[in-house]
């Protein structure tokens, strides 16, 4: 094995040591430094030396030092054998921490695993908990001792820095409540929501334990309450997007806010105004919610032009560590279909209503997608004689949930599901011949990234009729930190039916099956997979329809 100049002094006799700038001046010295550093005495450099090979995982380095010149063998790599958690007996598991054993015993690894014990002890009520570290080089095992305490409940909260928004306001934004359990996670949420709201340029909380309560106090820094955000994606579906997005949220002391967002693609364009103005004198988390909307989308079977103009009630609230986010209200709606089938122009009113849920854990590693659930319930309906010929509804109901099979951390495999049904209900358009009397988006068009990966785009259309039912489940199997640079890769699965009828599908049965791979850049998240379209039980009504492979990219989107 060839050996290694570090410099004139300092010889590796086996192989080579990667040094920074700054260590290679610890070592060496550098000449147009300051005096003290020009040189460095050989007992020095041995001494940092050791350091950094230590910090590399190399724990039996050997060296030899004459009057002019220090040599170094620095050994193999001491690799962790056994991870020993002592004090915390069924409430932490050794088993679970991953990339420890069999990886270089360094000290960053033991940060790792202090992190990960503080963190699911915190996560279980045990809000103020010691823990110390230690490494035996001889039989390269990590030692750790917890020291849990007690488990806590929340006792108050107090706050500097708010300086004029109202706390009782802001308080919306809270996890938690008093009384309940501890847990970090309810904490990192809040500090979270109240960052990515604009309200503040930071936010932490700090904990006081005393015996089995816990005091938290969030200091916050308030900065302009205004936020602009501008962002790129791309996707082989919907070609280059862009999105710019501003905020307002210091309308007034309670926090007011109104959101402006625009959208920009080939495929569609968008533009949303909204607003939570928190004005009721009733309650301080129930807000109006004026909200305006302007859309031209272009699809396989349609193009499309649509203005809403609506006023909504709204709240949200945490309750048994899920958000709640419920809104209803009325719209006044213009639409005209520029192509396709559908009333070529119309104005209605319809009443509109969503509640979605999401548990904490979900929010929480919501850009990692590792694990969680949530869902939603979306209602939109109009009334024949105001402004509509039909009497008709739509109900959508979705589910999403991942699993870190396991429990592993990091995960190893995450299993991702997502359920979907959608209802149109309308006994007057039961007909087909009939069924261009309903507007566009009383109408189920399927396939693409959304739903069935098999299928282009919403491709699956009867020739630009639509669907009234549809049911649809995806599965995905994610295989997490095991190829190198963080890349994902992932298997592929999905199945629907779709109903001609209302409440009614039919039999053809659309099947996708495939591959992919997913990294989490730093900049979004790019996905790449090919999955092959298959019709089962297919009839009359679905033999026009392609069964190949479809590639999709994109960055920016999520399963």
């Amino acid at each position: 094995m060839s050996e290694q100049i570090l410099c004139d002094h300092v010889i590796v006799q086996d192989g080579r040591i990667p040094l920074t700038k700054n260590e290679e001046v610890l070592v060496c010295g550098r000449n147009e430094a300051v005096e003290g550093w020009r040189g460095i005495p050989l007992p020095q450099a041995q001494f940092q030396l050791n350091v950094i090979l230590q910090n590399q995982g190399y724990l039996h380095a050997r060296f030899e030092r004459t009057t002019t010149q220090l040599r170094v063998w620095k050994g193999p790599v001491t690799n962790t054998s056994e991870l020993k958690i002592s004090g915390a007996e069924g409430l932490v598991n050794a088993g679970k921490k991953r990339k420890i054993v069999g990886y270089p015993l360094e000290p960053k690894k033991l940060d790792e695993v202090n992190e990960w014990i503080d963190m699911s002890l915190r996560r279980q009520g045990y809000a103020c908990p010691a823990i110390k570290l230690s490494a035996q080089a001889w039989d390269a095992t990590i030692l750790a001792a917890a020291e849990p305490g007690e488990r806590r409940r929340i006792s108050k909260v107090e706050t500097t820095g708010l300086e004029s928004l109202d706390y009782e306001s802001i308080r919306r934004y809270e996890a938690f409540q008093g009384g309940d359990f501890y847990d970090v996670i309810d904490t990192q949420i809040t500090a979270a929501r109240l960052l990515n709201q604009g309200l503040f340029q930071s936010a932490y909380f700090t904990t006081q334990c005393y015996d089995d309560k816990v005091d938290l106090h969030l200091f916050t820094g308030v900065g302009k309450g205004r936020l602009v955000r501008f962002g790129l994606g791309a996707s082989t579906e919907e070609l280059p997007f862009a999105d710019l997005w501003f905020k307002n949220t210091h309308l007034d002391d309670k926090a007011s806010s109104y959101t402006a967002s625009l959208h920009g693609s080939p495929i569609k364009q968008k533009l949303n105004i909204s607003s939570e103005l928190y004005w009721l004198p009733i309650s301080k988390r129930t807000f109006l919610g004026p909200r305006f909307k302007m859309e031209r989308r272009k699809e396989p079977a349609y193009e499309l032009f649509k203005t809403v103009l609506g006023i909504d009630l709204g709240r949200e609230w945490d309750w048994q560590k899920v958000r709640w986010q419920g809104r209803v209200g009325p719209s006044s709606n213009y639409e005209k279909t520029l192509t396709g089938i559908g009333p070529k122009e119309f104005k209605t009113v319809s009443w509109e209503g969503s509640l979605n849920l999401m548990n904490h854990i979900y929010e929480a590693f919501s850009r990692e997608q590792y694990e969680g659930w949530n869902a939603g319930f979306q209602y939109r309906g109009q009334r024949q004689g105001i402004g509509s010929s039909v009497n008709v509804d739509r109900y959508d109901v979705t589910f999403k949930h991942l699993w870190n099979l396991g429990a592993y951390s990091p995960p190893l495999f995450v299993f991702a599901s997502r359920f979907e049904a959608i209802a149109i209900d309308s006994k007057q358009t039961s007909n087909l011949q009939e069924r261009d009397t309903l507007p566009i988006d009383y109408r189920i068009f399927f396939g693409g990234d959304e739903n069935i990966r098999g299928f282009a785009r919403e491709s699956l259309n009867k020739h630009g009729l639509g669907y009234l039912t549809a049911a649809h489940a995806g599965f995905e199997l994610r295989l997490i930190e095991e190829l190198p640079y963080h890349l994902q890769p992932f298997l592929l699965a999905d199945v629907a039916r779709l109903g001609t009828d209302r409440y009614t599908l039919d039999p053809p049965l659309f099947v996708t099956s495939g591959l992919g791979i997913r990294w989490a850049s730093p900049f979004g998240t790019l996905r790449g997979s090919a999955a092959h379209g298959q019709i089962w039980h297919g009839d009359q009504s679905s033999k026009d329809y392609g069964q190949h492979w479809v590639y999709f990219i994109s960055f920016g989107q999520e399963f």
